[in-house]
């Protein structure tokens, strides 16, 4: 049977220790004007030939809007168990609360500026091109119950609610209609 000796790992590791100390220091005899601070940057190229498409909007404005007179709220009505209705106490029962929203469309005008840019060895100039377009776009509004007519629950924690649908149609209308009023500013100039 064949007898196996380990050599002794302490030569090895003095000399590790003795050529990393040499690399960290450097020559000793090296003057320090010829040292010299080199700083490397980290940069790739890709010629793989691929396009890169960006797309940047140049101008936007809203085409149509509809008017006040054309917002057709939809109401929604759901019975609720509330306690102490309007502050009194003795007042528990089933109601009836309303929720009304509106979906509104409109149409905006989008121009954007497209470029596009290829990754070749070549030179290779980036194509610039304006493209418009017409986009409908919708707005929800639900009526916020925070404005409601009536509440329920304790003197310093109410729930409120509308409790008729005719509150609830108006709150979501003068919302929608606020709305309106500021996107009127950004309306398309006639050409």
């Amino acid at each position: 049977m064949a007898q196996i000796t380990r050599t002794p790992t302490r030569p090895r590791h003095l000399l590790l220790l003795l050529l990393s100390g040499l690399l960290l220091a450097g020559p000793g005899w090296a003057d320090d004007k010829q040292r010299a601070m080199m700083t490397v940057v980290g940069a790739t190229a890709n010629a793989d030939g691929k396009s890169q498409i960006d797309s940047q909007i140049i101008e936007e404005c809203v085409q149509s809007l509809p008017t006040a007179s054309e917002l057709e709220p939809v109401v929604n009505a759901k019975s609720k168990y509330l306690k102490m209705i309007n502050g009194d106490i003795n007042d528990n029962r089933s109601v009836r609360t309303y929720s009304a929203e509106i979906d509104l469309t409109y149409v905006i005008f989008q121009r954007r500026l497209v470029t596009v840019t290829t990754s070749s060895i070549e030179k290779s100039e980036p194509v610039f091109k304006e493209v418009d377009g017409r986009f409908d776009q919708s707005k929800q509004f639900v009526s916020n119950s925070e404005n409601g007519d009536a509440y329920a629950g304790r003197e310093y924690v109410h729930d409120y609610y509308f409790s008729t649908a005719e509150a609830a149609i108006k709150d979501v209308k003068s919302r929608a209609n606020a709305w309106l009023k500021q996107k009127r500013a950004t309306m398309c100039k006639p050409k």
